[in-house]
């Protein structure tokens, strides 16, 4: 499936059937476009799929300073198609999935709080 059309509609297919919500269809299919874009970019258009290439095309997400919410995304758009429409196995040790960001929680001022409590008094 070299063309990048035909995997798009046969991600969308599987998505679909599987009953995935229309805007993670929306997300994996431009996410595994732009994975397919970036294989014929560096010339890997005419190879067959491995785990070489995705981990190079998340790293390269990551150097473009995606955040990882953003890249886990493209692993699981990309290994959807790996494994459930093209069928090839996809290694988890080989291709670790992005550990969970974590940030603290934005500090509301005092005088926030005043005056959302003064406007709960009125």
């Amino acid at each position: 499936m070299e063309n990048i059309s035909t995997a798009v509609l046969a991600l969308t297919q599987f998505l679909t059937l599987k009953n995935y919500s229309k805007a993670t269809v929306r997300c994996y299919t431009t996410a595994l476009k732009l994975f397919l874009e970036w294989r014929f970019k560096n010339g890997f258009g005419g190879s067959n799929f491995d785990e070489f290439q995705v981990k190079n095309y998340l790293l390269f997400r990551y150097d473009k300073g995606l955040k990882w919410q953003s890249i886990n995304g493209d692993y699981s758009a990309i290994m959807h198609y790996y494994v459930d429409v093209l069928k090839i196995e996809w290694s988890v040790k080989n291709l670790p999935r992005p550990r969970q960001e974590y940030s603290l929680p934005r500090i509301v001022s005092k005088a926030t709080i005043i005056a959302l409590n003064n406007a709960a008094l009125k």
